[in-house]
């Protein structure tokens, strides 16, 4: 399954990186490690294959984002609590900004100023 979505070329003309992970449990090749039908990468968009949580972590997606040009990252994914997560702080340890698409992965986050925090908000 194709874990994030970093928006090579798409409608917009913003790049599109495409990551795939396979480990242990999720072999290359297997049906579990393919990419959904509905997902289908365009023959400009790079396809960065990782093996660790951080998308970053011995990869070429670096390497990638640099050759287009890339500062910040919009980022979606299947595993939010694990690759999607490591992969944000990847990519702020690294000095990249980075966006999280809400409605992709069930979860939302965001930042707020200290005078501006409520403790008695719903969480």
């Amino acid at each position: 399954m194709s874990e994030v979505w970093l928006k090579g070329r798409g409608a917009r003309g913003v790049p599109v990186v495409w990551v795939q992970h396979s480990d242990e449990q999720l072999a290359r090749g297997s049906d579990g490690w393919q990419l959904v039908s509905e997902l289908v990468p365009g023959d400009a968009e790079p396809l960065v294959e990782k093996s660790y949580g951080d998308s970053f972590e011995e990869t070429s997606l670096e390497t990638v984002l640099s050759r287009l040009g890339v500062g910040r990252l919009v980022v979606v994914g299947a595993q939010t609590d694990w690759c999607v997560r490591s992969t944000l702080h990847g990519a702020l340890a690294r000095g990249y900004g980075a966006n999280l698409v809400s409605d992709a992965p069930g979860r939302t986050a965001g930042t707020v100023e200290s005078r501006d925090v409520d403790f008695g908000a719903a969480s």
